[in-house]
């Protein structure tokens, strides 16, 4: 993941959330045995193919750095403060070296037995996640809405 922490720590700054706003697990990652090698040919086509991504990439890349020299030098105090949470973070929830690889196609991270709460929301797959925050921010609306309802 290319430059994550800096883009996070930059988000953070920019609009103004805490470290806990953009702790993270990896996820999504490819099992070793699905990566494949390609040759300089290959890579040279896909780059060819892919000239318009590649265009884009390297302009974000450009202001992502622009922005960051902006930013001043307590960013990489931010970034090493960050990098340190993370470290403690994956330290006090996930079981060092145990994978979950009952999905072939990506390995998962295994959780301790006892792990918080906010652990075991960073383990939720996307599509988990993103389902959970929908239902809460409808709750939220209802209740500001004084929205009452009854299950028969």
């Amino acid at each position: 993941m290319e430059h994550y922490d800096e883009s996070l720590i930059l988000l953070k700054r920019i609009l103004c959330w805490e470290f806990e706003d953009i702790m993270y697990f990896p996820s999504n990652i490819r099992s070793q045995h699905l990566r494949y090698n390609i040759d300089r040919n290959s890579e040279r086509r896909i780059l060819e193919w892919s000239k318009a991504d590649t265009m884009l990439y390297d302009f974000f890349n450009r202001t992502l750095w622009a922005r960051i020299r902006a930013q001043g030098k307590d960013f990489y105090r931010d970034l090493e403060i960050f990098r340190k949470k993370q470290k403690e973070l994956y330290n006090n929830c996930v079981v060092e070296g145990a994978v979950d690889n009952s999905d072939r196609r990506q390995n998962r991270l295994v959780l301790v037995a006892n792990a918080t709460t906010f652990c075991r929301l960073l383990r939720l797959k996307d599509s988990d996640y993103w389902r959970l925050l929908t239902q809460r921010q409808m709750m939220a609306s209802l209740r500001r809405m004084n929205f009452t309802f009854t299950l028969h």
